[in-house]
Parts: C-alpha cells; sequence; structure tokens
C-alpha cells in the first residue's frame, strides 16, 4: 500500500510538471515576438521612466532621486543633446509630448511637471493624485499609469481626471503598468518586472495581444527591466528600451510573428529577475 502510494504520488508529479513545462498559456490572447531591424546605443546609466520619439530625436525621461532628468537624445548616436535635471528631492517617471509642450511625471511627490517643449523651461506644476509611472497622450488628453491597472485621461490644461480605464485580460486586472505609448488608438504598456507590453483597448481596457521581448530584454537584476516604448507615427517604427539598457531596438511590428508560450515560460518571464 506504501509503495503504491508513492508510485500515485510521483506519477501525479511527472504529469503535474509536464503540463506546467509544456502547456501552452492559452488565455485567447496573442503572444507576439518582433526581431529587432536595428539597434542604436542608449546611455546604460540612464533608469528610463519615459520615452518618446518626437521630430527625427527622442525624448527620454529617467528617474532615481539625484539622478532624474529629462532630455532631448540623438537616436543614432546616444548623445544627450540638451537636458534639465530636476530637484534631487524628485524621482522622475513618465513624460509625454502634446501642444507644444513635455509633462513629466514624478513618482511619490504628488507632483507633475510642464515644460515648454523648445526650451525646456518649467512653465508650471500640476499635483497628483497617488503615484505616478507612466504617460503617454491620444492627441486630447493625457494618459498616465500608477503601477496598478488603471489607467487614468487626465485634462492637460488642469491635470484633472477625465475618465479612467481598467485593464483587464481575460477579465481579470493587470497590474504593475509601467511605460505608455499610444498606438493607433490602442495604449502599449510595459508591465514592470516583465518582458511584456500589453496591447490594450483605449475604449474598454480589454488587453488584446501582448508583446514579448524576451528575445531582445538586456533584463539581468530587478531594476534592469524593460522600460521605453516610443513610436515614429510617420513611418510606422516602434523603438524599445529599458532601464539602464545598452541599446534601443527599432521594431516594426507589422513583422511579428504569433507564438505559443508554454506556462512555464511565463512563469520564468515574470520571475527572470529573481533567478539570476
Amino acid at each position: 500500500m506504501k509503495n503504491f502510494v508513492i508510485i500515485s504520488f510521483l506519477a501525479f508529479l511527472m504529469i503535474f510538471t509536464a503540463f506546467f513545462l509544456f502547456s501552452v498559456d492559452s488565455d485567447n490572447v496573442p503572444v507576439i515576438s518582433v526581431d529587432p531591424i536595428k539597434k542604436y546605443p542608449h546611455d546604460k546609466k540612464a533608469f528610463t521612466q519615459g520615452f518618446e520619439f518626437h521630430k527625427g530625436t527622442f525624448f527620454e525621461g529617467t528617474g532615481l532621486r539625484g539622478a532624474s532628468n529629462l532630455r532631448e537624445v540623438d537616436i543614432f548616436t546616444g548623445t544627450v543633446l540638451r537636458s534639465r535635471q530636476l530637484p534631487p528631492e524628485f524621482f522622475g517617471e513618465g513624460i509625454s509630448i502634446i501642444n507644444g509642450k513635455i509633462y513629466q511625471l514624478t513618482w511619490k511627490s504628488g507632483k507633475a511637471f510642464q515644460y515648454d517643449l523648445e526650451t525646456f523651461e518649467l512653465i508650471r506644476e500640476f499635483g497628483i493624485n497617488g503615484e505616478g509611472w507612466g504617460l503617454t497622450n491620444d492627441g486630447n488628453n493625457l494618459i498616465m499609469s500608477n503601477g496598478t491597472d488603471k489607467i487614468v485621461f487626465l485634462d492637460p490644461r488642469s491635470f484633472k481626471d477625465v475618465r479612467t480605464l481598467s485593464a483587464t485580460k481575460n477579465g481579470k486586472p493587470q497590474n504593475l503598468l509601467n511605460e505608455l505609448e499610444f498606438i493607433k488608438g490602442d495604449i502599449w504598456a510595459n508591465v514592470w518586472k516583465t518582458d511584456d507590453i500589453l496591447r490594450i483597448n483605449s475604449k474598454t481596457g480589454q488587453v488584446k495581444s501582448v508583446l514579448d521581448l524576451s528575445n531582445i530584454s538586456e533584463r539581468k537584476h530587478v531594476d534592469d527591466v524593460a522600460n521605453g516604448i516610443a513610436w515614429d507615427k510617420e513611418n510606422d517604427i516602434v523603438y524599445v528600451t529599458g532601464k539602464l539598457w545598452s541599446n534601443v531596438y527599432k521594431l516594426n511590428l507589422n513583422k511579428g510573428k504569433v507564438i505559443n508560450r508554454s506556462l512555464f515560460q511565463t512563469w520564468v518571464n515574470s520571475k527572470k529577475h529573481l533567478l539570476r
């Protein structure tokens, strides 16, 4: 009897392990992988929190207290063309450009800054509720993440809430939404601690697909995660990077391929920073 129990337990363990390792993470949301067209140098000391393409250059917001800044960066060389340092008490977060202004969030200070795009001169400050994480815009409203599943649309003139959206995948809230980009009516969001970017319907909040960046990820520790999405609208090209990454990767999303990702691979993606 004892041997039967042991054999049954081992058989169950083998079946469970095989299921976990090889079963496809089938939640009816396609997972897409894209091979980079090209890569460009990126300041590996930049703790990237906001990333945007505008008129042929990158604009980047970096974090960490005492090291946070706003910068314009040459795409091809990674050279910082100009920058503005934040006061040392602020931890910089997401940025977005709209109506000739550039906006920058702070993490836990309850403040956002509005600058003149051409001069980087501070125009005004706004108060924000809760934490500031990612920032983008749809041409009318700013769109902010706060580390939860919530996406908040804001009036850029007053920074007051217009509406709030919950990002869900098969009805389950998707937390830890970080850097954002608005692309063709959808909100693209890095997910903190993973190599995933979620493509979110900006009307319903439903996740339409997942972009898996594990093929280009430079993540080695808990901090150096993927966190930067910039869209060149004119050429329909997306650039991605991360905190403390050495490169910016150029992607053509039209050349992406759907992949079958096992439950084990999905788990590893979310825990990779703990496995090194």
